[in-house]
């Protein structure tokens, strides 16, 4: 009898020992596991992203040793030792849980976003053998869910900056083009559609988006190979075309320093319009008229008297408006942005007496009546600012929505003819109250209005040039000390 080479019989017989036969290395099942049914349910759907916790129902679980999900067409029935590695195609996950009983088996299943779309079969190991669970017990349907957009902070800014969203399966991180977030958004034909946002950051629960040019008030979206997101709850987001108005607008060196609205001169002077606003020579080739009159009213009071009742009167002192000493004109005249609202400071001074005071006399026989001077007042520091508050419908329609007009000055009270007194506070109040007025209706009235408005139009339209219609701009102050516009496509403010 030949006898084996004595290593090999040496070699042979240790191994006996230590693990036994190769077949008995692996604990064999007296009766194969049954599968009798599966909670939750027989047929899941499970989205890339997702796990979860099945709980498997039947007998002779004790010998399982391991499980895994099997996509459906895959080969069966493969008999491998258990040490080695499954050579099926990559899809979910599966691993034993704690739970395990003679018949009752918990199994966690994975799916990564890698995992190919399809039906999976699950597939457990018992002594080194295979054992397929019917797809009638269980079948897991695996494939992209729609992404759902539940938040988005904040819920407006403007555009080119940055929105936090957060939400449910936005896609796989390590693959980001397959995931696109959008917005509506005007296109170059002028129709609206979405548009993509940058992607900045993503999870699979949240997503940092810049918000592009030419978006426009509407519903967020997300797009995966799953399809469009679902729109429940609905998050709008409202994109803002922000620009600025800065407070050298008017000034020489601003961008309406065009106007020269600093060579424009207020006169006041006695008459029926003979008081006058004189626009500069820039402003008149811009449409504004060559002058605006307007009439500066006497201030005439009854005072009665030992002898009778006499009338007294307040006027401008001189009827050349051309004069210097005979006019109140204006010596510096400037417009600026102020926050919310537009500027004018005035100035004024003159060589003369600015107003006069007189009473009246009638003849008894002729009945003539003569008016004698017993007053005059001199204005000096005369200065007056008028706030303008513009009110924007939209880039293409800019109103006014308030004029206030303040002044201050010096008095100086000359009595000349002491047989009349005259209290200084109601000829004080008159002359305050008909220079603000008169100021106050010319920004009022249509001369100046229409071709104002008409100017500062061009320019908002200048700013939003390219930007989608606007349904509304709102006014704060800028950092500058300018205005700071804001439009919307939201349809109501």
């Amino acid at each position: 009898m030949k006898m084996p080479p004595v290593p090999v019989l040496v070699v042979a017989m240790i191994g006996t020992a230590l693990f036994g036969s190769v077949t008995s290395a692996v604990a064999q099942p007296k009766s194969p596991p049954v599968v009798q049914s599966v909670l939750p349910a027989a047929n899941l759907g499970l989205s890339k992203g997702d796990s979860r916790i099945l709980t498997l129902q039947g007998s002779n679980f004790i010998y399982v040793s391991s499980v895994e999900m099997v996509l459906e067409g895959a080969p069966t029935g493969i008999k491998a030792a258990p040490a080695l590695p499954s050579r099926l195609p990559p899809g979910i996950k599966a691993s034993l849980t704690w739970n395990r009983t003679p018949t009752s088996l918990g199994v966690l299943i994975e799916a990564p976003f890698a995992a190919p779309d399809g039906v999976y079969l699950l597939r457990l190991w018992a002594g080194g053998e295979a054992f397929d669970v019917s797809r009638e017990i269980l079948r897991v349907n695996v494939a992209w869910a729609k992404a759902q957009i539940q938040d988005c902070q904040p819920r407006k800014g403007p555009v080119g900056s940055v929105a936090q969203l957060k939400g449910k399966y936005f896609g796989d991180p390590a693959q980001p083009d397959k995931t696109k977030f959008l917005i509506p958004v005007v296109q170059a034909n002028g129709l609206r559609g979405n548009g993509p946002m940058e992607k900045l950051s993503m999870s699979a629960t949240e997503a940092t988006v810049r918000i592009p040019d030419g978006a426009v008030y509407g519903i967020l979206d997300a797009e995966t190979p799953a399809g469009f997101s679902w729109r429940t709850p609905a998050i709008y987001y409202d994109p803002l075309y922000v620009r600025s108005l800065p407070p050298n607008l008017f000034k020489p060196e601003g961008t309406l320093g065009i106007l020269h609205f600093y060579e424009s001169q207020f006169i006041f002077a006695d008459g029926q319009q003979n008081s006058v606003f004189l626009p500069s020579s820039a402003m008149r080739g811009m449409g504004f008229p060559d002058v605006y009159p307007f009439t500066f009213p006497a201030y005439e009071k009854t005072v009665n008297l030992v002898v009778g009742s006499v009338k007294y009167r307040i006027r401008l002192n001189g009827a050349n408006r051309r004069s210097r000493t005979e006019s109140l004109a204006s010596t510096a005249l400037g417009m600026a942005v102020d926050g919310t609202t537009l500027k004018i400071d005035i100035r004024f001074e003159s060589d003369g007496i600015e107003f006069c005071g007189e009473y009246e006399t009638q003849d008894i026989l002729s009945k003539k009546i003569t008016w004698h001077r017993f007053l005059d007042v001199n204005i000096d520091n005369l200065s007056m600012t008028a706030v303008l508050t513009p009110y924007f419908f939209t880039a293409q329609d800019l109103r006014l929505q308030s004029v206030n007009v303040t002044s201050s000055f010096v008095p100086g009270f000359v009595i000349l003819d002491q047989t009349i007194s005259v209290d200084n506070t109601p000829i004080k109040d008159y002359i305050k109250g008909e220079v603000e007025a008169s100021l106050k209706n010319y920004l009022l009235s249509d001369a100046f209005r229409l071709s104002f408005l008409s100017v500062l139009n061009n320019m908002v339209q200048t700013l939003y040039a390219g930007s989608p219609r606007l349904n509304f701009i709102e006014t704060s102050r800028a950092d500058d000390g300018g205005m700071k516009l804001t439009g919307s496509t939201r349809p109501v403010r």
